[in-house]
């Protein structure tokens, strides 16, 4: 049976040992420890006293810098990693995600690190061919939402549209979306937003084709100043096709495809 120490006895033993530099634990000793607690849930009262206790105090491993990890190390990892589930987000926890990230504007350097992460990001097989199914044998009505203005109806701005429960910018580019559904084309609406570091702006193309590698940007015209985004995004590498509405038209007379079907 363990003997219990006095308090008097864990003040003296305190008082003999502080200013001592201490060594470092050895990896049996983090071993051992590591089995003892395992499974332990600390009570908040004993937190507070861990943490009181370890003011002032320098942790072993200050300075101790962590060696870069070899890219057979990160495959291994990964490869390990792989098929384990992860930990679901409650409903509770994403509602508070929400609230809190309600209102922020992204800054430049966050777009810049975003739009990096994600260079050369492809959608894989099963992926495609989950939104083509759920794109297929679907009645998609086009219809305003709003009434046009005379900007609108003069043809200086789009006219917001909702085709196939996505909320469109213009109705143009919810005829080209129904378009490219006549033809079984994979579709993704406005999925990424680039930093154009040529002109120091960001730049959304409207669609992109994931079973082509094509990102399309519809016009009402192909000939507006706007369009410098699109140049400065097809010098960067991407492959960018320009639509105006001649084209849909074009193909709407085509093929017999209703407007407002």
């Amino acid at each position: 049976m363990t003997k219990k120490l006095s308090e008097d006895h864990k003040r003296k033993i305190s008082e003999s040992l502080r200013g001592r530099k201490l060594s470092p634990p050895s990896e049996e000793h983090r071993r051992k420890l590591s089995e003892a607690h395992k499974g332990k849930v600390l009570s908040e009262e004993h937190k507070k006293k861990l943490s009181e206790s370890h003011k002032g105090q320098v942790p072993w491993n200050k300075g101790i810098s962590t060696p870069k990890q070899s890219e057979e190390s990160n495959r291994k990892r990964s490869e390990a990693l792989k098929g384990r589930p992860g930990h679901p987000i409650s409903e509770e926890h994403k509602r508070k995600l929400l609230a809190a990230n309600k209102g922020k504007k992204l800054s430049q350097e966050s777009i810049k690190k975003r739009t990096k992460s994600r260079n050369g990001y492809r959608h894989s097989p099963e992926t495609i061919e989950k939104i083509r199914q759920s794109n297929l044998g679907q009645k998609r009505p086009i219809g305003p939402i709003k009434v046009p203005t005379k900007q609108q109806k003069a043809g200086y701005y789009g006219i917001p549209t909702v085709y196939s429960g996505v909320y469109f910018r213009s109705k143009t580019e919810a005829m080209c979306a129904r378009a490219l559904d006549f033809h079984e084309i994979c579709w993704i609406y406005e999925p990424e937003r680039f930093y154009l570091s040529e002109i120091d702006e960001t730049y959304v193309p409207d669609f992109y084709l994931p079973e082509f590698d094509i990102w399309i940007e519809v016009k009402w015209y192909g000939n507006e100043p706007s369009l410098y985004k699109s140049y400065a995004f097809r010098r960067t590498g991407k492959n960018l096709t320009i639509v105006n509405r001649k084209n849909i038209d074009y193909v709407y007379r085509i093929y017999g495809i209703l407007k407002n079907e």
